[in-house]
């Protein structure tokens, strides 16, 4: 048996790595995303984009006059802390971003988000959540997605 296609295979894969999950950039006149590929659920709306592998969810909703990005972190902070079977599990605010790791319980099943807002130009605000049922979290796909969230 001649093992020199194996063997150069093995070293292809040690130089080159396993090829890894496929990422697309989803962008609009303010805003771009990065985020790993999967069934896209929505382009339009105030909800102006949606992708999901079936475990797992990228939303990015587009919130308009907002007067206050300040005011709006607070208010939204508020509505996580209110909802009964959701948790702030933690939080990170500046003058330009606010992020937030959530816990739900909802119709029997748990899930674990990691939720980034920011300003993006006059009065907008992005909401962009990477959302999970729990066990099937992805903490590197979620900190790959919200670090490369950015206004234009």
């Amino acid at each position: 048996m001649d093992f020199k296609p194996i063997a150069i295979l093995a070293l292809a894969l040690l130089l080159f790595g396993c090829p890894g999950q496929k990422w697309d950039i989803y962008t609009n006149e303010k805003f771009s995303v990065s985020y790993p590929a999967g069934k896209i659920e929505q382009t339009a709306g105030d909800e102006v984009f949606k992708v999901s592998d079936g475990l797992c969810q990228l939303t990015v909703t587009k919130i308009s006059g907002q007067p206050s990005f300040d005011a709006f972190v607070t208010y939204i902070k508020g509505i996580y802390s209110d909802t009964e079977g959701v948790s702030l599990a933690s939080e990170k605010i500046t003058g330009s971003s606010a992020e937030f790791r959530v816990l739900a319980d909802a119709e029997e099943h748990s899930y674990k988000a990691e939720i980034k807002m920011i300003p993006c130009g006059e009065k907008t605000v992005y909401i962009t959540m990477f959302a999970c049922a729990e066990g099937w979290y992805d903490q590197e796909n979620s900190e790959r997605a919200l670090g490369s969230v950015q206004c234009k």
